[in-house]
């Protein structure tokens, strides 16, 4: 778990855009990106110098984050 969420955060910092725009968010420009592998979402946020991890969130829980 720990290696596929660190490698996800390496590709988020390079890329942050490639993360889908979450609309349920009160905050806006909040993404998520699926670990298919791991059923889980990391929610966060970035801008050009800083990338903010809001949550990590299992696919199978009914409710999303408070983000």
């Amino acid at each position: 778990m720990a290696e596929d969420f660190g490698e996800a955060v390496k590709l988020l910092a390079r890329q942050p855009g490639v993360g889908a725009k979450y609309e349920g968010s009160r905050t806006p420009g909040v993404r998520r990106l699926y670990l298919g592998r791991l059923g889980y979402f990391i929610y966060y946020k970035a801008d050009l110098r800083t990338l903010w991890i809001l949550a990590f969130w299992s696919a199978v829980r009914e409710k999303q984050p408070a983000t």
